[in-house]
């Protein structure tokens, strides 16, 4: 079996680590979600705490993307079980938010709804995780305009 040893990347673990916890205080600011903005409307300093840590969050999300782009570009294979699991956890989820937040008015319309994945990050970057061999092989042409495909990988995706 032909291993290959990778060295650990400490510093890009751990700008991993602050991106997800800016994900998790964006979801929490988020009047959907958290709402700690409609919480905190009438106390202007608690506002402006939370309006200052969305500003410090606001780029998470992206920053995430890039590393896991940096980590798919080291190689061209692709495990398709990898995507089946992550939309099986999110079909789970929203099933059981939606068993919790019916309660009594479960319909079979409603459950059916509720089995079909409607999370855009999740699609896209499932969408980056397949295409992302082809990129790599775009890239690794000598006399192929970078330029050119980062434009129209920026306009497939907008």
């Amino acid at each position: 079996m032909n291993t290959i040893k990778r060295e650990r990347q400490s510093n890009i673990e751990v700008l991993r680590i602050f991106s997800i916890i800016g994900v998790i205080v964006l979801h929490y600011n988020n009047r959907l979600y958290g709402n700690a903005f409609g919480i905190t409307d009438n106390i202007v300093i608690n506002h402006f705490a939370l309006i200052l840590l969305e500003s410090l969050c606001i780029c998470s999300v992206n920053v995430f993307i890039i590393i896991s782009a940096y980590y798919l570009s080291k190689s061209n294979r692709r495990n398709i079980i990898r995507i089946v699991d992550l939309f099986i956890q999110v079909i789970v989820f929203s099933v059981v938010k939606y068993l919790i937040s019916a309660r009594a008015n479960i319909t079979l319309k409603g459950l059916i709804c509720s089995c079909i994945p409607n999370n855009y990050f999740v699609t896209l970057y499932a969408t980056l995780y397949i295409i992302s061999p082809l990129i790599n092989t775009f890239l690794d042409f000598p006399k192929i305009d970078k330029k050119k495909v980062v434009i129209i990988t920026s306009i497939a995706f907008l």
